[in-house]
């Protein structure tokens, strides 16, 4: 059901003398694509922010709100829903009231968006993301959600705690923040725990290559609605059982966008709950592991397997566990080589890390920050990830300019990083360039070789 390629960064790995204590790293791509098309009906959540801010004109003269009610009528009237779809709307402000239950008609959803308007108040986003739980966990086996907000939520701590319960129940966040004031940072930590997209959108004509404009809110939820329904395989959970010495420190899904995967940790391994998989569409992860020392010889460290629904066809899947088995050696110029495809799925994941430092760095040593903005963007360069290199140069242009980077700026280079990913590695896929490998100094950094 689904085709599983495993490739470490190196084919072998440095062997230790007697007594050594070093560890070092290995990281292992694992990359799926589903083998089936038939899909489940899909029972979509909107949770729609109403607050006073939404109120708020951007450039063409309508509000927030006006341009959400538009995006969601354009999608209710749409081909793209079907009579086997659903879809519920959820409102919060000061509180939090479901305006329709998950539903294909057509009539009652227009009622529903168009009564999005007769709110307004504070924002409490959590309130939103509990009321909605009711909906989303009734639906189909295919179970979504889209959380679009303004504004920075009085009740961080209810977001974090109900983000659990979506987690538990394998349901998927698409978070979608408009304009400077929302918190970035948990939005990003709502979609990556759920192994959701996020995205900025931008209240200016001028829109950078890392976010999308308000007025093409239309598009992006048709996109997002389109890429729900495609998706065949949900419920994916790695569990990876280690040798002794051996732990799994990081799951990361790398294409066709980021998201820090939760690890639950047990007794001599852990698992971790990575969202869903289109059809036809080959999804990347990079699980990061440490490895204690060891004399030269060929050993499995550690099993991987995967367990899934596949909601079209009412059955839950699995991969059986396979072994993973490396070879330890002294010979250096063995140790040496390592996989470009590997290690530029390793740059991009470690990208967003580089933008969040310079963010915080711009704060109080913009200098710095410049630096770092600086090796993040020779980092897009080596990669081809063109629409990064362009965001983060306008990062460095306004760096330069007022001695800091601007709540929206930030917002965009941060977001930007999870969302604007390419594939790495084929010669047509717009991969990274032979020459995209990092340096020895930094492949000794990242790998502990």
């Amino acid at each position: 059901m689904i085709q599983v390629n495993l490739t470490p960064h190196r084919g072998f790995l440095r062997a230790s003398p007697e007594g050594s204590t070093e560890t070092q790293k290995l990281f292992l791509l694992a990359q799926l694509t589903p083998q089936i098309t038939t899909r489940a009906p899909l029972a979509l959540t909107f949770v729609v922010d109403t607050s006073g801010s939404m109120r708020e004109k951007v450039e063409g003269g309508k509000n927030k709100l006006e341009l959400v009610t538009q995006a969601l009528t354009s999608l209710v009237q749409s081909s793209d829903l079907t009579s086997s779809d659903q879809i519920a709307i959820v409102q919060f402000d000061d509180d939090a009231s479901t305006l329709t239950n998950l539903t294909s008609d057509r009539g009652r959803l227009a009622q529903a968006v168009d009564a999005l308007r007769k709110h307004s108040g504070g924002t409490m986003m959590g309130l939103g993301m509990l009321e909605a739980l009711t909906n989303v966990a009734s639906g189909s086996k295919n179970k979504r959600m889209m959380l679009l907000t303004d504004g920075a939520t009085f009740d961080e701590d209810a977001c974090r705690a109900v983000t659990g319960t979506y987690v538990a129940q394998g349901i998927t966040i698409t978070s979608l923040g408009v304009g400077d004031e929302f918190n970035e940072d948990l939005m990003g930590e709502i979609s990556d725990r759920t192994g959701g997209r996020v995205i900025h959108v931008v209240a200016k004509n001028a829109s950078p290559p890392a976010s999308v404009l308000a007025s093409d809110l239309p598009t992006v939820l048709g996109d997002e609605f389109r890429r729900a329904a495609s998706e065949v395989i949900t419920n994916l959970e790695f569990t990876l059982r280690g040798v002794k010495g051996v732990t799994l420190d990081r799951v990361t899904r790398v294409y066709p966008f980021l998201a820090e995967i939760d690890l639950a940790r047990f007794e001599g391994g852990a698992k971790a709950k990575a969202g869903n998989l289109e059809a036809s569409t080959q999804t990347a992860f990079l699980l990061e592991l440490t490895l204690p020392p060891r004399p030269p010889a060929k050993v499995r460290i550690a099993q991987i397997g995967l367990t899934f629904d596949v909601p079209g066809e009412g059955v839950r899947g699995e991969i059986p566990p396979t072994d993973v088995v490396v070879e330890f050696t002294f010979d250096e110029n063995q140790t040496a080589a390592v996989n470009p495809e590997v290690m530029g799925y390793v740059q991009q994941r470690n990208l967003e890390g580089l933008v969040k430092q310079a963010a915080q760095e711009a704060q109080s040593n913009p200098g710095q920050a410049a630096k770092t903005i600086e090796i993040a963007r020779q980092m897009t360069v080596r990669l081809g990830n063109s629409a990064m290199t362009v965001a983060l140069d306008q990062a460095k242009a306004e760096l330069e300019q007022t001695k800091g980077i601007s709540s929206g700026t930030a917002k965009t280079i941060k977001m930007g990083a999870k969302t604007q990913t390419i594939k790495v590695g084929g010669p047509n896929d717009g991969g990274a360039p032979s020459g995209g490998l990092p340096s020895d100094e930094e492949i000794r950094k990242l790998t502990g070789a």
